[in-house]
């Protein structure tokens, strides 16, 4: 009888560990569909381009070098960037609602929001390589850092 009741709970400890298992793995697959719905590598290689404008304004890189040194600092810091995205995806949602992400991403006005997302993104980098707005940055950063 007691070999009986130890060999049920093992059988339902298994089960139990193999159904965390197979949730698991929705989890995995629903928040890798919902980073490949997001472009995230197009989106910071344009990003990245954005930023390093300055270098061809300056002459120092054309467009061609701009874009492959881009591209080349963006496959660096890529696969840390996903790892840090399943972990906050898995610590803050659902698989319901990895599910409903997912739904929307795929849908147009998900996607037109990506891009939106991905403009506004170009936009701020832009305004941090700003010369007004650097040198006004710069100067808050003085003021509270080396005070009167």
């Amino acid at each position: 009888m007691k070999k009986q009741i130890l060999k049920s709970i093992a059988i339902m400890a298994m089960a139990l560990v193999s159904v965390g298992a197979f949730a698991q793995s929705d989890i995995d697959k629903e928040i890798e569909e919902l980073i490949e719905l997001q472009n995230v590598r197009q989106s910071m290689v344009e990003t990245t381009v954005m930023q390093y404008q300055a270098l061809v304004k300056m002459g120092q890189a054309n467009e061609a070098k701009v874009k492959a040194m881009a591209e080349e600092c963006v496959d660096v810091m890529l696969p840390k960037i996903i790892e840090l995205q399943k972990e906050l995806y898995k610590e803050n949602y659902t698989l319901d609602e990895l599910k409903e992400l997912t739904k929307f991403y795929a849908s147009a006005v998900g996607q037109k929001s990506l891009k939106l997302a991905s403009k506004f993104s170009i936009f701020c980098a832009q305004i941090v390589t700003d010369p007004d707005i650097m040198k006004k940055i710069q100067e808050i950063t003085m003021k509270h850092l080396m005070p009167k």
